[in-house]
Parts: structure tokens; sequence; C-alpha cells
């Protein structure tokens, strides 16, 4: 039988929640809408960490942030460590990473990347702040409107991708293509700038002030949004819209070259606040679904048509469905669960728990963000500057979650409990309610339950004993 392509498509922090909320903000996908129709959508899908490298990683490698010791931005894959790409190359799949990087160490970017220099394509411009550097709303991640004729950056991807796609025909392949919207500064282009209004933008999810992490307020006070007002908020949702809608469009172009015969799989390294809480981007200790829900959505390849899967999933599962759907073996111990028989009947058992880990411990400061000598110009300062003033808005996490509810778990910041069914925003921390402690209970054991299971992995190969 043959086996098929494989292209996997990453924007990077594509929330979603955006998705859930379009039809409510009145903003259509065509693209990931007529995706839905040719393949299976999963719901509630959940990343392993809410920052990209930690994410893409446990993806890789089907093992979570605590195993596999990916936990910032600053450790990549080296070439000791057994993953998906080796495993393709091993089985006879020719692979390819084109777009941003944010997984591979150098060693592996020459080993598995064909023209390495090619993904360093840079714009002739860059869309700039909204607001001067001396300006108090300067931090916020508004943009201006991208330069108009400029060939952007993601656009060059999506463009080589084809072309590869076109160059190699002969069977099989496994391409990534990981690009970079709708990753903030927020900013629409020539084509999205007029898609997407504030006005249209009917669901925003309020400032908490109670019952909430350190660092909600933490990042309302160093990047100065208390002082956008609520349109403002619109606004930065609406453009965190337009990028999408840019990706949708990106999405629709590469499937216009792609038999119906390869797997085709949309998926996202985790989300975004997009103006939710009156918070921008994201945090190493969120565990909103705004920022560890994504989307997964898989076409080709004799996948079911039109079809919804509800029950959780983890985004560390993809590397077992691909290793499964190219007939390929992992020959190290993992955590990845193949999801090819929940695509085939949306009722079987998959995973009763979801489950979600990130922060930074203060005995480990070398992974903290920014540094003494930070740039107040970047727009990151503000958030180097939080985590080393308060360190425990940034204190590991741990979030474990059923199709019901979500359990977070923190070093040093207050613990939370959601109902999800009653209170799918997160907006009513529950912890102290006696009313749940059974749920509680339940979940705690849960959660201790799958640390012991997964705290360490035993390798395969056998030494021998003798001299």
């Amino acid at each position: 039988m043959k086996r098929p392509n494989i292209v996997l498509f990453m924007p990077d922090s594509f929330s979603q929640t955006a998705l859930d909320n379009a039809v409510t903000n009145n903003v259509q996908f065509p693209n990931i809408e007529r995706l839905y129709r040719d393949g299976t959508r999963f719901t509630n899908c959940i990343v392993q960490h809410p920052v990209c490298t930690p994410s893409r990683c446990s993806l890789f490698t089907g093992t979570y942030p605590h195993t596999n010791s990916h936990r910032s931005l600053a450790h990549l894959l080296q070439p000791n460590e057994p993953q998906l790409l080796e495993y393709l190359v091993s089985g006879g799949y020719r692979v390819n990473i084109i777009g941003k990087n944010d997984l591979l160490s150098q060693e592996l970017i020459q080993k598995y990347v064909q023209d390495p220099e090619e993904n360093r394509f840079k714009p002739s411009a860059f869309p700039t702040p909204k607001y001067p550097e001396d300006h108090e709303k300067y931090y916020s991640f508004q943009y201006n409107t991208s330069n108009h004729g400029v060939y952007e950056r993601d656009q060059y991807f999506v463009d080589r991708a084809k072309t590869w796609i076109h160059n190699h025909q002969e069977s099989p392949y496994f391409l990534f293509v990981p690009i970079n919207l709708p990753h903030p500064g927020y900013f629409s282009n020539e084509r999205t700038e007029s898609m997407v209004s504030p006005h249209q933008i009917a669901h925003l999810k309020p400032i908490i002030r109670d019952n909430k992490p350190l660092f909600h307020q933490g990042i309302r006070d160093t990047r100065n949004l208390e002082l956008l007002d609520m349109n403002e908020l619109k606004y930065i949702q609406a453009t965190y819209y337009k990028m999408c809608l840019q990706v949708d469009d990106y999405l629709g172009q590469l499937r216009e070259v792609l038999d119906d015969d390869t797997i085709f799989i949309f998926t996202s390294d985790h989300g975004d606040y997009q103006g939710h809480y009156g918070l921008v981007e994201k945090w190493p200790s969120s565990a909103e679904d705004d920022i560890i829900k994504v989307p997964l959505v898989m076409s080709g390849g004799g996948i079911p048509l039109n079809q919804v899967v509800t029950s959780p999933v983890e985004l560390l599962d993809v590397m077992a469905t691909i290793l499964d759907y190219s007939d390929c073996e992992a020959n190290h111990p993992h955590f990845s669960k193949t999801l090819r028989p929940l695509l085939h009947n949306p009722r079987v058992f998959h995973k009763e728990y979801v489950f979600t880990e990130g922060g930074y411990d203060t005995n480990e400061p070398y992974i903290f963000e920014g540094s003494p000598n930070a740039n107040p110009r970047s727009i990151y300062y503000p958030k180097g500057l939080l985590q080393q003033t308060n360190p425990d808005s940034v204190s590991r996490f741990v979030s474990i979650r059923s199709k019901n509810y979500k359990y977070v778990k923190r070093s040093q910041d207050l613990d939370e409990l959601y109902d999800l069914q009653k209170d799918p925003d997160e907006l009513m921390n529950v912890i102290e309610d006696e009313n749940y402690k059974p749920i509680l209970t339940t979940l705690k054991e849960a959660l201790l339950t799958w640390y012991l299971r997964t705290s360490d992995v035993s390798p395969i190969k056998k030494d021998p004993r003798h001299f």
C-alpha cells in the first residue's frame, strides 16, 4: 500500500478560541471552513506548554516538558534526542522544513532542513509600532498596517513550500511548514486591513482582578494595558483576527497544490490572549484556553469528511498519529497516542485527562527572560522586567483538564479550578468552593498518578552487566 505524503502546517499563536468565537464575532474563515468539510477537526486539542519551543519539542518527541527537559525558548532539540523526523527518515520518508524554526538545534537544521539559508529570508520592510517609543502605550503590541507591496516573510515560506511540493511528487515526503502569523505584534496588511472591524467584536472576556494569578495584573501594569479602553481592546482582537485571516489565505494556497491522498494537518503551538482579560500575547505560566487550546484539523488520506471530535486530545498525540499513517515506528518511550482510532470512531475512548505545564523556578534564573541590561526599546522589555523583578509571577504550573473541568497547580502563585460547563470563559475560580471539593480531590489524585507515570522513562536498549 502506498504511504501518504504528509504536510504539517503550523501557524504560531493561533488560538482555538478565536475560531470558537468566530460566528459570534461575525468573522468567516473560508479556507479553514472548507478544511472542516474535507476532514476531521478536534475541538479540544490542548498543548503541553504555552510557549513556542517547548510545545513543539513535545509534539516532535511525544514526551512532556518535565520529561524531556524542554521548558524554555533557549533549549532546542539535540542530535542525541529521538524524535519524529529521525523516524520518518529511517522509514524512507524525504523530510524538509520550510518556515521559522523554534524547534531544531543548529546540528539538526543541517541534517533535516534542505536549503536552510533560504529560511533566513528577511522582508524589505517590517510593520512598525503604532505608538512611538516614549508613548505610554508603546508596549501594547499594536502595530501599523504593514507596508503595501512588501513581499511578506510568511508568503515567501508558503511560496517556497508550494514549489517544493511541486518538485517532489515522488512519495513519500513529510513537509513541516511553521509560519510566524498570527504571532504579535498585532498588525494587518493591505489585503486584510478592512476585513474585520472592532465593532464586530461581540465577545471579549472582561478583566478579572480577584482570584487570578499574579501575572495577569503584572502584564497589565508593566505594559500599561490599563490605559486601553474597551474599544482599543476590541481593536487588538479585530487585528488578531485579521492576522488569522491571512493564515486562512496561506492555508488555502497550500492546499491548492495537494492531492487527495496527501494528509494535511493544521494546528498551532499555542494561542494568544488577543485582548481577553485585558491582556496581550502569552505568558510562560498561562493556563487559560485562549493560550493552551489550539486548532487541530486533519484531512486527506482517507480521513473522514466533515467530522467533529470533541474528546480531549493532546498536541503531542500528533507524533504517534503521523507515525501510524506513515507506517514508521518510534524506538523510544513516549506518551503520544495515535488519533487514528478516534478519527474513524469519535466515540472511542482516547484520554480522560490532558495536561499542560510551564513556568520557571527561582533556582533556575538562567532560563528567565530579560536581563539587567535589556533594551527598553524592545517590545518584549516589560516581559523580561516582570520576570526579573517578580519571579513568582512566572512560577511553575501544571494543568489537568477533563472535558468539563480544569485544575491548575502552581509552585508559588494561587491555584485555580474552573467548571468549564458553567464557565467556559474561566472567569470564576472555584478553588475555594466547598461544592467542588470532590471534583478537586479527583483531579489532584489523577494529577499525582500522571506525574508518577510520566516522571521518567527507562531506555529501551539494555546494557550487558558482565566485564
